[in-house]
């Protein structure tokens, strides 16, 4: 009879948690396999809030960041770029575009210090400085092709000058216009030629095109 009431009290106690298995393991009539049983299922309770934690964090981080992520991805796209093309002589041929995020792609293709393509980082603001530049001259209304196709913007050019063609994409701003040098005498031209100046002046190219006499007599630009 007492062998009855004690077993019936074990079981009680192992239903009851973590103080029965004391009880039943001083006994010695209690099986260990009930102890891992009851403490696997503390073992996950008491990891469910840290990972529910960690989640929570990491969607905070995710939705924190979001709005930076999205500008700086927004700002690369948009740029500003002038091109030079060939003329009758060595004139630089070359490419320099200005991204959002203020980084300098240089393409050298002919008669230019640097030949190929560099990369580099430039004064902080100075794509929004250039993009002042184009609006200060009203690029937008600008004529798109210089001479037109019927010429009645550049009337009796003369030959071998060299092309320059500038192009914005900004978020305000997309417009592209390629000028003719040997057009010139008007005003609309004149404004052309001032804001291609002020970009010049802006940009800084210098050192990456190199002076245009050191290329006099030679046919081409020399081998990489």
């Amino acid at each position: 009879m007492n062998k009855l009431v004690v077993s019936g009290m074990a079981v009680l106690l192992a239903a009851a948690g973590g103080g029965a298995a004391w009880w039943m393991t001083n006994q010695g009539g209690a099986p260990s396999a009930a102890v891992a049983v009851t403490e696997a299922p503390v073992s996950e309770s008491a990891q469910a809030p840290t990972k529910a934690s960690e989640v929570a964090s990491a969607a905070v981080m995710t939705v924190d960041d979001a709005p930076a992520m999205a500008a700086a991805s927004d700002a690369a796209t948009q740029s500003i770029s002038i091109e030079r093309g060939p003329c009758f002589g060595p004139c630089p041929i070359y490419k320099a575009t200005v991204y959002g995020d203020d980084r300098l792609v240089f393409e050298g293709r002919k008669f230019v210090a640097r030949q190929g393509t560099h990369e580099a980082r430039i004064p902080q603001g100075s794509f929004g400085r250039l993009i002042d530049i184009a609006k200060r001259h009203d690029f937008a209304s600008m004529d798109a092709k210089w001479p037109d196709d019927k010429g009645l913007n550049c009337p009796e050019p003369p030959t071998d000058m060299p092309t320059v063609i500038v192009t914005v994409s900004a978020a305000d701003l997309r417009h592209s216009v390629s000028y003719y040098e040997g057009c010139g005498g008007t005003r609309e031209s004149e404004r052309v030629e001032r804001m291609v100046a002020d970009l010049d002046k802006a940009l800084a190219l210098g050192e990456w095109i190199g002076r245009r006499e050191d290329w006099y007599g030679k046919r081409s630009a020399p081998d990489k």
